[in-house]
């Protein structure tokens, strides 16, 4: 007499793979990598905060009192504060709150001007102009700081050994964005290219730190037409207190990089590469 072979069945098979499925689904739920939530948290940042900027500039542009041609709001804590509020889905907001200063010591212990709906807390500082002696240049600003993940922790400005979750964007009277901070030279919040004049030339670019990107592109010039190009000295003591003051360990990596060949000009208003923030 011939001995049955067992085996599994078919719904027998799928069921395991099933319960498989659902486990692998939730360790990478438990175990996925803090960077690359910070990543998609301060790309939706960056981007929720260029595209408010953008229409409070314009709105500023439209207001009859405004004669300067630029975004003079950014010298008024409630019309600021209100614009963004007005562009940016929030749960909260307390426009008429505090600023902190740019040291972003006081954060936590300070009610943020305002809170988006997907729980990222935002802070401002108050208007500034800034380069070596903070007079001779023509534009003001204000570091928005942001708190990518909300309450939840680590709640931190300076890197220790994790990453900072609270970052801060600099936003000008132009209406423009630009990113400070530990992300400038760290791949696990964004990358940066260098956008060539030709297309030949862009073929061969590649995703770098945002601090590499400025340097290969503007070396150590400030164009005003493109405001990527400011380039906040983080090492100098104007930072020395604050978690904006990039370390010579962390800029070691970009220390020798220099301007491009292909992006050097003489024309001293403007330049012959940008800048593209990627993901």
């Amino acid at each position: 007499m011939m001995s049955s072979k067992k085996a599994f069945s078919l719904p027998e098979i799928l069921m395991v793979l099933v319960i498989i499925g659902v486990i692998v689904v939730i360790m990478l739920n438990v175990i996925r990598p803090d960077d690359h939530i910070m990543k998609v948290q301060y790309m939706k940042a960056y981007n929720m905060l260029t595209l408010a900027a953008f229409n409070v500039y314009d709105d500023s542009l439209k207001d009859t009192t405004n004669t300067t041609g630029k975004l003079y709001y950014i010298t008024n804590n409630n019309k600021l504060c209100s614009g963004l509020v007005k562009y940016i889905n929030t749960t909260s907001s307390n426009c008429s709150g505090s600023n902190v200063d740019k040291t972003g010591s006081s954060l936590t212990s300070t009610t943020p001007r305002f809170i988006a709906s997907n729980n990222m807390r935002f802070w401002m500082t108050a208007p500034f102009r800034y380069d070596n002696s903070e007079t001779s240049t023509e534009h003001y600003h204000r570091i928005i700081w942001v708190d990518l993940n909300g309450k939840r922790k680590p709640n931190i400005v300076k890197k220790d050994k994790r990453n900072p979750d609270i970052v801060a964007f600099d936003i000008n009277d132009q209406g423009e964005v630009v990113p400070l901070g530990y992300p400038k030279v760290s791949r696990k919040y964004m990358q940066a290219k260098v956008v060539y004049p030709t297309d030949e030339l862009n073929k061969n670019s590649y995703p770098m730190t945002f601090m590499e990107a400025q340097k290969k592109a503007f070396g150590d010039t400030t164009f005003n037409y493109d405001v990527m190009s400011y380039n906040y000295d983080q090492k100098k003591d104007d930072f020395s207190s604050s978690a904006l003051r990039l370390t010579t360990e962390q800029t070691a990596a970009s220390s020798g990089i220099s301007i491009s060949d292909d992006c050097k000009t003489e024309n001293s208003e403007f330049p012959m590469c940008t800048v593209e923030i990627v993901p």
